[in-house]
């Protein structure tokens, strides 16, 4: 895929783009890259909207396509996400999420300019594909998201 404001290639926007997902308009505040070994790579974008929520917006490539996840941050305290872990399943929202996938790797905001620093997520999923993913860094910080695979036609720019 070419560059163009029409058409971007997703796996390679800049900061201060905008766009619009999830019938909001967002723009792209920070940058980091995800190296999983060879589960392969991927880019991650923390989008801000207009009244200051974020949300983040992670672009793998595999087997040539793009795989696209939107999420926002959720408040699960460090215990419940550690017991999911162990339990390959956590309640949210009175709905059962399920671990279905599982990987460790490394990471970089390059908008901030760290170093790579080891992390592990772990993806829950609902019975309508829905996601939970508990990202554990350094094997200390516990965060959880909530979010959904959305496809390319789903952002517009």
């Amino acid at each position: 895929m070419f560059w163009n404001k029409k058409n971007p290639d997703l796996y390679k926007l800049a900061l201060g783009t905008g766009l619009k997902t999830q019938k909001e308009k967002w723009t792209v505040t920070e940058i980091s890259n995800y190296d999983w070994g060879v589960d392969g790579r991927s880019v991650e974008y923390l989008l801000t909207s207009g009244d200051g929520r974020e949300a983040y917006l992670e672009v793998e490539r595999f087997e040539g396509e793009n795989e696209i996840y939107f999420s926002e941050v959720v408040p699960i305290e460090r215990n419940i996400l550690e017991q999911a872990i162990k339990d390959a399943g956590i309640i949210f929202k009175d709905i059962n999420f399920e671990l279905d996938e599982h990987y460790n790797g490394s990471f970089k905001n390059e908008t901030l300019m760290t170093s790579w620093r080891p992390v592990e997520s772990f993806l829950f999923y609902d019975l309508n594909e829905m996601m939970i993913t508990i990202e554990v860094i350094e094997n200390t910080k516990f965060q959880a998201f909530y979010g959904k695979e959305i496809t390319e036609n789903e952002i517009k720019f």
